[in-house]
């Protein structure tokens, strides 16, 4: 199936999907949309916005804001925390949002989760860089096994060597295995310090934001182990997970997160610079202009502590770069035209058993190696339409049959890339297992205690 196909196929996959979801929650039939009321809103004067809830949320991940009828998502708000302790949510939004705040009542406030503005970000995506989904070119810079950087005082077993062997080596990988068999802290871990000390850049992708934060935590847990100096990873200063944390592991790893207060501090310091600049210009005094000079010293001091944790420029100088499928469909473009590029040398997607078909093909847009690793024996993606509607969606020719994007694995990803229409039909209407050609599959049998 080449790209154009495939653009096609996924583009139709949402629009079906989205209306199924729609449907289902016009009938009240569905638990994929979440609306939570605001109580009361309080005005820092840094520019957080505090809001005051009742209600009790699992999770802020993946909410956006309403202010009457208008929608402000990730770009309009950023820092999204839920302080489960205090039942509050803090936010910085943009100066734009705060002011539509500051002049809306809090009853017009609603921040909303619903399943269609993702389905709507994954649309967006493959309309615009779905033609560029493709399988990644052979690797020429290959890896030896002398090369690799593995944790210390562990002995490699033979499959876990082999896995990081094909991690490093080849252009698409599945490394399967249970939990405790060195999936994370040990393949995984190995072969992004490899790859760092080699001076690569890596991004690491999970399905959801709990998935991605375990993910960290066990790869942080193997690098500290690996590299306690910081002397190929910098722990603080090189790794950056995209997107709102959960409160316990931004309190756990506060330098890790992406932390957009910090961009709102730089500028207001650097706003009141130059307005200091202003006033020092304009100054007859000479005690003012010491004053001034003293004051505008003080700001450049305060510019060079928090310099170093600007998310933007962190962004650019990390090594490690974490995020989920719809953070990097929302950020990032493959060609770098209306958005950031993303610039890494390899991507390394966990808990590939439980991603989506259609969340794992962006993945192949960048042109580089993609490996899988993960336990496809477990959980299998979310999806709402069930398996039987799109069996039957397949056979009456019926779009909602192409939800089968959503409903089959990231393992399909190379069926999707190699087979034809009705290939990839005859999989999903029967029970076959995936199927690699040229993705090579690693096992990894034996139970560590980590």
């Amino acid at each position: 199936m080449d790209s154009n196909r495939i653009k096609d196929i996924c583009v139709r996959s949402c629009i079906a999907y989205r209306s199924f979801v729609e449907e289902q929650q016009a009938k009240g039939e569905h638990a994929s949309r979440f609306i939570l009321d605001i109580d009361v809103m309080e005005f820092d004067r840094s520019g957080e916005v505090i809001l005051r809830i009742s209600q009790n949320v699992r999770s802020v991940n993946d909410m956006f804001l309403m202010i009457g009828k208008s929608a402000f998502y990730t770009d309009d708000i950023r820092d999204l925390i839920y302080d489960r302790d205090r039942n509050i949510i803090s936010m910085y939004p943009t100066e734009r949002v705060l002011e539509l705040l500051k002049t809306t009542h809090v009853s017009e406030v609603k921040l909303v989760s619903d399943l269609k503005w993702l389905i709507d970000i994954t649309q967006n995506f493959y309309e615009s860089y779905g033609h560029m989904v493709r399988y990644p070119d052979r690797l020429t810079n290959l890896y030896g096994r002398e090369e690799f950087h593995t944790p210390k005082g562990r002995e490699p077993s033979p499959q876990q060597m082999d896995a990081i062997e094909g991690v490093l080596n080849d252009p698409t990988s599945y490394v399967w295995g249970t939990p405790g068999t060195g999936k994370t802290q040990f393949v995984l871990s190995t072969a992004i310090m490899t790859c760092v000390r080699e001076g690569e850049r890596v991004a690491v992708i999970a399905p959801t934001n709990t998935a991605l934060e375990q993910v960290l935590r066990g790869l942080i847990r193997s690098l500290k182990e690996s590299d306690p100096d910081g002397e190929i990873v910098d722990i603080d200063r090189d790794i950056l997970r995209l997107g709102t944390a959960s409160q316990q592991f931004a309190k756990e790893f506060p330098h890790i997160c992406e932390n957009r207060s910090v961009s709102k501090e730089l500028e207001v310091r650097r706003s009141e610079i130059r307005q200091l600049e202003s006033d020092l210009r304009e100054a007859k005094d000479p005690k003012e202009w010491d004053r001034i000079a003293a004051s505008i010293r003080y700001a450049k001091d305060r510019i060079r502590r928090f310099e170093d944790l600007d998310p933007e420029l962190k962004e650019r100088r990390v090594r490690i770069i974490a995020m989920t499928p719809q953070r990097l469909m929302m950020r990032y473009s493959p060609d770098g035209s209306d958005r950031p590029s993303l610039n890494v040398d390899r991507i390394f997607l966990d808990e590939a058993g439980y991603t989506s078909l259609i969340n794992t093909l962006p993945l192949f847009s960048f042109g580089v190696p993609v490996s899988l690793l993960g336990d496809h024996m477990q959980l299998p993606p979310v999806c709402e339409i069930s398996h039987d509607i799109i069996k039957a969606g397949l056979i009456s020719d019926d779009d909602e049959g192409l939800c089968y994007t959503w409903y089959l694995s990231s393992l399909y990803a190379e069926s999707m890339m190699h087979l034809s229409d009705d290939a990839m039909v005859r999989i999903v209407m029967g029970p076959t297992q995936h199927t690699f050609f040229d993705t090579k599959q690693y096992d990894l049998s034996i139970s560590y205690r980590f």
